[in-house]
């Protein structure tokens, strides 16, 4: 099994968003009580700060449909999310497993016992290498 501390996320730097790409505009919306604020940011320019007022109902019904118009593409990022975080702690769980039997195999004297753990030892790296194929293959996302 591969180390968990290995993953590339440990590699990542973070990077301004406004540095992603020199050529895309970045909006800020700043959502406040009675008024609809938007800070602006455009390559090669100053940041500009815009503000409406708007009645408390038509914000919250903006938010509602914001919030409406994102559902489906943030259900499948949480989706992928949730499927991502459970592989890695059943992947974090398995490799606990291993490694506490395999300390306790150490201190085994019984040559029965000592088959047994080791049988044990080898169904869990067995259901490990499973786990990794599975998470791997196209049909679970």
């Amino acid at each position: 099994m591969d180390d968990y501390f290995k993953e590339i996320c440990l590699d990542a730097k973070p990077v301004e968003i406004d540095q992603v790409s020199l050529q895309t505009a970045v909006i800020y919306a700043i959502i406040l009580p009675k008024r609809l604020a938007v800070i602006l940011s455009l390559p090669n320019q100053p940041l500009s700060y815009h503000e409406t007022a708007l009645p408390q109902a038509e914000v919250e019904n903006l938010l509602q449909k914001m919030r409406q118009s994102q559902g489906g593409l943030s259900y499948l990022q949480e989706k992928e999310l949730l499927l991502k975080e459970v592989y890695h702690r059943v992947k974090n769980n398995l490799q606990v497993i291993t490694s506490i039997f395999s300390l306790q195999s150490q201190y085994i004297e019984e040559p029965q016992m000592l088959s047994i753990l080791t049988e044990c030892q080898n169904r869990i790296h067995s259901m490990a290498l499973i786990h990794q194929k599975l998470y791997q293959s196209d049909s679970l996302t």
